[in-house]
């Protein structure tokens, strides 16, 4: 589905999409993923000097903590997909699944807010300002992609976005399974705009608690606590209605996931088990390898 949460979020909470979405170079990905974040992060906020230099150490220190912390949990994780995926799967283990993901989420965000806020509250006005237009251009980016006005369009730039994940994992699908891609997208109870919602609410989120921090003059230790909080809220918000929708997007989700597994062919099931396969291996050589 659409970009979920915002693009800050996700990469700061979870470098393990790295390893998600990577294929034959995952291993030369990873080693380059601080030098990217870091990357990315300074595109966002235009940062200078001694504030460049405090993101960067923050972002291989998080990077530093992922590999050890967690790699090897998420390579075993794969190699027990690997006898999963062989077969069927019912939308209850697409989801213990997933729970098991949100637990490196919560994880990550843990180890990210004290590295985050070593940097916010170096922030000045016109960093945030800075921001606010990086999330201004990205929400143009998303609307072009997903929210276009006509409705046939915006279902199937959901269809294609789905099939493309599809394939990432499972190769090239076939005219019937783009069929039930196409069924299932429809049925989901969310759509683009939903997704969008949930995206701008937590970047504004964010956009509100920088300025809160630094008109306070707060210190790292006074910015954790808030910063971690936020970030636990992009994972789930603890809003009881958006918390509701969440819940009820992640089980459609999961619905969704077991659904299209289960449409795969015998030998789609056997290229998914290759690439978790190859991407285990690099993964316990990530874990074992001094940061690059």
């Amino acid at each position: 589905m659409p970009h979920a949460l915002s693009r800050w979020i996700r990469w700061l909470a979870a470098g393990l999409v790295v390893a998600l979405a990577a294929c034959s170079v995952l291993k030369l990905a990873y080693d380059q993923a601080p030098t990217l974040v870091s990357w990315r992060v300074n595109k966002a906020l235009d940062l200078e000097g001694a504030q460049r230099d405090t993101a960067r150490a923050a972002v291989r220190e998080w990077f530093a903590w992922q590999r050890k912390a967690q790699l090897p949990a998420i390579a075993a994780f794969m190699e027990r997909s690997q006898r999963e995926a062989t077969g069927t799967i019912t939308p209850t283990l697409a989801c213990e699944r997933r729970q098991e993901i949100e637990g490196w989420l919560r994880a990550g965000a843990d180890r990210a807010a004290p590295l985050f806020a070593r940097v916010a509250v170096q922030l000045t006005p016109a960093h945030i300002d800075h921001l606010q237009k990086h999330f201004k251009d990205k929400d143009e980016d998303f609307a072009d992609d997903f929210l276009d006005d006509d409705a046939k369009d915006r279902q199937e730039a959901a269809e294609k976005y789905v099939e493309k994940w599809m394939e990432r994992f499972y190769g090239r699908m076939d005219k019937d399974q783009r069929r039930q891609i196409a069924s299932e997208v429809e049925r989901l109870p969310f759509d683009a705009a939903a997704i969008n919602q949930q995206r701008q609410r937590v970047q504004n989120n964010l956009i509100v608690l920088l300025r809160k921090l630094h008109d306070q003059k707060a210190t790292a230790e006074q910015a954790q606590g808030p910063i971690l909080a936020l970030l636990h809220d992009a994972i789930m918000p603890t809003d009881p209605r958006q918390k509701a929708d969440m819940e009820r997007w992640i089980s459609a989700g999961c619905q969704m996931a077991a659904s299209l597994h289960n449409h795969t062919s015998a030998d789609q099931r056997r290229t998914v088990v290759d690439r978790l396969k190859g991407w285990t291996g690099d993964l316990n050589a990530l874990s074992k390898a001094a940061p690059q």
